[in-house]
């Protein structure tokens, strides 16, 4: 793996990082160490004040890797089988199980996706809400992360808070934009199935 794979930084909104930018940082973090120019997804540093200024007037930045962990299936190709990438993966997977929020939040504000998966299609949110995280859950969910987003098995986040009896999450998920109709079984079969009636008033159900 080529060693601009591992260096993030903060872009402005707006500004789509590329490669070649990449290979401008990469030389600077090698010399420099970890910087607020090019850091480590280990070592991250806050939004720099003219990121942050762009964030209040209307975007959510987020810090930019070029291609160290991603959604594309270029890059899940490419480095699916790096040790780095999969003991870093593992590692938030971990944060996410275990409802560290803020950690797992600066994780994602420095380059790793709100929806990162496991081989069995669980999101980050997924882990977070069946192991009764809700913090963590908004946390993900104030960074883009799909509340409805469904395991290979076709379960969403938002019913297998109901299963588990996470009140909580179930709340912070619906704040966070999730359908009680999606997946299989949907959170509206679960909350039948388990005769949970005041979550089903609380989904629009009867």
């Amino acid at each position: 793996m080529d060693e601009a794979a591992i260096a993030p930084w903060w872009e402005r909104v707006g500004h789509r990082p590329d490669a070649a930018r990449a290979e401008e940082r990469s030389p600077r973090l090698r010399e420099d160490g970890p910087t607020e120019y090019a850091f480590t997804p280990r070592e991250t540093f806050p939004v720099p004040a003219a990121e942050r200024q762009g964030r209040r007037n209307g975007g959510r930045d987020r810090g930019s890797r070029a291609g160290t962990m991603s959604d594309s299936k270029h890059t899940s190709e490419e480095h699916a089988h790096d040790p780095e990438v999969l003991q870093l993966a593992a590692k938030v997977f971990d944060l996410a199980r275990q409802g560290h929020a803020q950690t797992l939040a600066a994780y994602v504000d420095a380059g790793v996706p709100a929806d990162l998966t496991n081989d069995r299609g669980d999101t980050l949110v997924m882990l977070a809400a069946y192991h009764g995280h809700a913090a963590a859950v908004t946390a993900l969910l104030e960074r883009g992360a799909d509340p409805n987003r469904a395991n290979d098995r076709g379960q969403t986040p938002l019913a297998g808070a109901v299963f588990k009896g996470e009140d909580e999450v179930v709340r912070a998920l619906l704040d966070g934009g999730a359908d009680p109709a999606a997946g299989r079984p949907s959170a509206v079969e679960t909350a039948r199935m388990l005769a949970r009636a005041e979550l089903l008033k609380l989904f629009g159900e009867s």
